[in-house]
C-alpha cells in the first residue's frame, strides 16, 4: 500500500517535471538542440522521480552525468555474494593455467568492490566468462558469472546460471552449495515489507526448500547452515523446529561464531536471544 502510495505522488511530481520542461520550450524556439536538450533530460528526470520508489525498494542507486547520462547502479541487499566470491579458502578445479590466470584477475578486480561500491564489474565478468568458456569443467567461473549477475541486479540471469550450474555439476557437492546459495539469495531479493504474510512465507519456503537440499548434497557446508538458519528465522519457524535445527548444527564447532555473525550483519541478534535465549547473551 505504501509503495503504491508513493508512485501516485512521484507520479504527479515525475509529470509536473515534464510539463515544466515542455511549457519552457517556447523559450528556445530557434535553438533546436537545446530543445532537444531539455526534452531528453526532462524525460530522464521525470522516469527517474516517478519510478525512485521502485528503484529504493529494488536498492538501486541513480546517476546522471553529462558524461555518462542516465545510469543506474543495483546492489544486491547482502554482502554474502562478495564472500562467496572471494572465499577465505578458494578452490581451483581446473588444470587450464590461462583459465585459472583470467580467474584470478577477475577475483582481484571483483576485490576493489569490497572497498569501492562504483568499481564496474564487467571487466571481472568478461574474464569469468572466458575463464568458463576456455574449460567447461571450471565450475568455480561459472559461480562468480552468477554472483556478478546478482550483485548487478540481474536477477533472472542470476537465478538461470545458479540453476545451470546445479544441473552440470549436480556430482560436484561444492558446487552445487554454492550455486544454491546463489538462487537461495535471488529469491530473498524477492521478498519485501510490503508483501503479504503469505507471498511472504512461499518465498522463505522456497530458501529452504533449497538451503535443506543443498546439505542433502554437500553435508556440513557452514555458508549453507548459517544461511538455513538465517532463513528459519526470518520465516518465522516455530521453537520446536528451530531449535532442532540448532542442536544439530551446534555440532559443527564453528557453526556458533559464523552465525552469531550472520545475525549481527543483519542486525538479527537481538531478535534471536529474545526468542532462544541460552545460545548467544553471554558470549
Amino acid at each position: 500500500m505504501k509503495l503504491r502510495n508513493d508512485l501516485r505522488l512521484t507520479t504527479v511530481l515525475g509529470t509536473g517535471v515534464f510539463l515544466i520542461c515542455v511549457l519552457i520550450l517556447p523559450l528556445f524556439q530557434d535553438n533546436y538542440s537545446v530543445i532537444l536538450t531539455i526534452l531528453i533530460f526532462g524525460s530522464l528526470i521525470s522516469v527517474v522521480i516517478i519510478l525512485s520508489p521502485t528503484l529504493r525498494k529494488m536498492s538501486a542507486k541513480m546517476n546522471i552525468s553529462p558524461v555518462d547520462g542516465f545510469t543506474v547502479e543495483w546492489d544486491a541487499v547482502s554482502r554474502q555474494p562478495i564472500r562467496t566470491i572471494l572465499p577465505k579458502h578458494p578452490t581451483n578445479s581446473t588444470r587450464n593455467l590461462e583459465a585459472l590466470r583470467l580467474t584470478n584477475e577477475g577475483r582481484e578486480l571483483v576485490s576493489k568492490k569490497t572497498s569501492n561500491h562504483r568499481v564496474d564489474l564487467t571487466p571481472a565478468l568478461k574474464k569469468f566468462q572466458e575463464a568458463a568458456r576456455l574449460d567447461e569443467t571450471y565450475w568455480e567461473p561459472r559461480i562468480n558469472i552468477a554472483q556478478i549477475l546478482l550483485l548487478t541486479g540481474k536477477l533472472k540471469d542470476a537465478y538461470a546460471e545458479s540453476e545451470a550450474i546445479r544441473v552440470a555439476f549436480r556430482h560436484v557437492p561444492l558446487a552445487y552449495a554454492k550455486a544454491g546459495l546463489i538462487a537461495a539469495r535471488v529469491i530473498e531479493q524477492t521478498v519485501f515489507k510490503e508483501d503479504s504474510e503469505t507471498k511472504r512465507q512461499n518465498r522463505f519456503a522456497q530458501i529452504i526448500g533449497i538451503l535443506e537440499d543443498n546439505l542433502a548434497h554437500c553435508p556440513g557446508h557452514l555458508t549453507t547452515m548459517t544461511s538455513l538458519g538465517r532463513a528459519k528465522l526470518l520465516a518465522g519457524a516455530n521453537v520446536d523446529e528451530m531449535r532442532e535445527f540448532l542442536d544439530n548444527a551446534h555440532q559443527n564447532p564453528e557453526f556458533a561464531k559464523e552465525f552469531k555473525k550472520a545475525l549481527i550483519s543483519d542486525n538479527l541478534l537481538q531478535k534471536f536471544n529474545s526468542q532462544f535465549p541460552g545460545h548467544y547473551e553471554d558470549e
